[in-house]
């Protein structure tokens, strides 16, 4: 299994992995999933019209180095045999407000976000509406009602992406094989859940015994990992992930004959992002007094600031495969002013769904209670 090598791939991993844990931290309990991929993509196109402190503090986050770490990867909209990852931007500008054109040509050059034009003032439910089914569409349904969010400043603009998976396994599961098995939360008895099992030669590793199994999609260039911390210790290990420890999972893995039990599951994620990214470091994006937009509208003035990030990701997994979709949006506000192994996956655990060819993290979540949803 290729270790990535890309310092660009390791800054967007070491964002992703810093978001999971924040998330982790706020809700220590229960399911999650979010696409890291589709949360950087939407502040990277902010970026583009941050600047001065605001822009340094973005960048800190995201662990972007240079400008031309700030654009999509490699592959973003790949359709491979078996297996498809699309992606899309978009920009929506509203009535009464001037851009500067650097900023909308940045946006469509380096990010390929098309344009809308939205009157959130005179027509809320019809911007709310337009936006939506622009998210829905691009979800293939799956994420079909975002929040355009509160906020007594009026919107200047609104940012989005969305993100829309779907991977065959190369080697599906055999329904007939599935079968009812316990699941053993952390805390409170054991559920019953469906629990689907295959013998199989993959891609597995042990590292201070926290157990990998990789599952490759059609193609390969796609694959699913699934990380099993020991029972009661899913939570500390979450809190301990680093960049560092991540590429350890990886590099320990070889193709080994696993006996594999890995329960079936849908979950869905929503999640309010703008304190947790204001807590990882770049709180002045978020501050009416202090952001400096000024890249972003042609007044020339400080410009608007962030008022509102939120995420909405669902993922489902069965024998033959996944569906996850992910979608964010940002609202811009201006101030009124070897051996056969087993691999049993009954106690919660961790999934990433990993582009192998850019080794970028595309979706990742906890799985602590399969019969929660």
């Amino acid at each position: 299994m290729d270790s990535p090598d890309s310092a660009i791939t390791r800054q967007r991993n070491g964002f992703g992995l810093n978001l999971f844990k924040s998330l982790a931290k706020e809700q220590p309990t229960g399911n999650l999933a979010f696409s890291p991929l589709s949360v950087h993509a939407g502040l990277t196109m902010a970026l583009a019209g941050a600047r001065a402190e605001t822009a340094r503090q973005i960048r800190e986050v995201l662990g972007i180095v240079n400008g031309e770490d700030a654009v999509a990867p490699d592959g973003v909209g790949a359709l491979e045999q078996g297996a498809e990852m699309a992606m899309a931007n978009r920009l929506w500008a509203h009535q009464g407000y001037g851009y500067l054109e650097t900023f909308l040509e940045a946006l469509e050059k380096r990010h390929g976000a098309s344009l809308g034009l939205v009157d959130v003032a005179g027509d809320g439910e019809g911007a709310a509406r337009e936006v939506n089914e622009w998210i829905s569409d691009q979800t293939y349904g799956k994420i079909t009602e975002m929040q355009l969010g509160p906020g007594q400043d009026p919107q200047v603009l609104m940012l989005t992406n969305a993100l829309h998976f779907h991977g065959e396994w190369l080697e599906p599961f055999d329904p007939a094989m599935t079968a009812e098995e316990p699941f053993f939360p952390d805390s409170g008895d054991p559920v019953p859940i469906l629990m689907m099992w295959a013998k199989l030669d993959v891609a597995y590793g042990v590292v201070d015994e926290v157990a990998c199994v990789e599952l490759p999609y059609h193609g390969r260039r796609y694959s699913m990992l699934v990380i099993l911390p020991p029972q009661g210790e899913l939570a500390t290990w979450e809190q301990e992930l680093s960049v560092q420890g991540f590429d350890s999972i990886i590099d320990s893995m070889a193709v080994t004959q696993v006996d594999l039990m890995l329960p079936k599951w849908r979950t869905e994620s929503e999640a309010a992002l703008a304190q947790i990214l204001s807590a990882m470091g770049m709180d002045q994006a978020f501050s009416p007094l202090e952001a400096d937009f000024s890249g972003v509208l042609a007044s020339g003035e400080k410009g608007p600031y962030l008022g509102q990030v939120a995420h909405k990701a669902c993922i489902s997994v069965d024998e033959y495969g996944t569906e996850a979709a992910a979608a964010t949006l940002m609202g811009m506000l201006e101030e009124e002013a070897p051996e056969t192994v087993l691999f049993r996956a009954n106690h919660p655990f961790v999934y990433m769904i990993r582009d192998k060819r850019s080794g970028a993290i595309v979706f990742m979540g906890r799985m602590a209670d399969p019969s929660l949803d």
